[in-house]
């Protein structure tokens, strides 16, 4: 005796096939075409689709590197770390839900002005590296550490900085990483943020201890002479 595929039982008015249908289509709903190149696309099921374009003067190129993606946890980010003179890491990422959405986002400007905030800013390819004083870039006021590793097709290397950033704890979860090409990448395994300070108040602190300090000077010296 031959089985029906579907039972036609009757539940809340709707039979087993009418069922099925209805999960069909909305397993479908969960599916979207994302752009992975300027001419390539690829169906993507409980997912978003993702663009980024990052650039990084640290590892030798400034050339801009795109993704064209598509994630299951797809997080929005724009990362902007500077790290001294021309010295710096952006990333620009988006999320999107219709069909091929994911056009590039261009990276923040770099060629922006300072403000009076300033940081401790220093890079190296180790695990230290000493910091001097710098001016920050216009809504960079967060001073930043961050510790990690470099990967690239000549391996792997750990990494230092110290700068100013926009980015916040919640941004970044450690493990995160940042692609700066094909084949090359930061991986965050430490990182630290605090309020940048302004450098007018340092200068207001000086002058009000040197002024402290010639009094005292003042007052120690009437007390030699009189």
């Amino acid at each position: 005796m031959l089985v029906p595929l579907f039972y036609p039982i009757s539940r809340g008015g709707q039979s087993s096939i009418q069922i099925t249908a209805i999960k069909k289509v909305k397993d479908a709903e969960k599916s979207l075409t994302c752009r992975t190149s300027s001419t390539a696309t690829q169906l993507c099921t409980n997912a978003e689709c993702y663009s980024q374009q990052a650039e990084s003067t640290i590892d030798g190129s400034k050339t801009p590197h795109d993704i064209l993606t598509c994630l299951s946890s797809c997080k929005a980010r724009d990362i902007k770390f500077t790290f001294g003179d021309k010295k710096y890491i952006r990333a620009n990422g988006k999320c999107c839900v219709t069909d091929n959405c994911n056009s590039i986002p261009a990276v923040s400007n770099t060629d922006v002005k300072n403000s009076s905030l300033e940081c401790p800013g220093c890079f190296e390819f180790k695990t230290y590296c000493e910091a001097t004083l710098m001016k920050c870039p216009e809504k960079e006021d967060q001073c930043v550490n961050i510790t990690g590793t470099f990967v690239d097709a000549s391996g792997s290397k750990p990494f230092y900085g110290r700068g100013c950033t926009a980015v916040t704890e919640r941004d970044i979860v450690l493990g995160d990483t940042i692609a700066t090409g094909e084949n090359s990448w930061f991986q965050i395994s430490g990182f630290s943020v605090e309020k940048a300070k302004d450098s007018s108040w340092s200068v207001q602190e000086s002058s009000t201890v040197t002024l402290l300090l010639s009094g005292l000077i003042g007052i120690q010296l009437t007390n030699f002479f009189y």
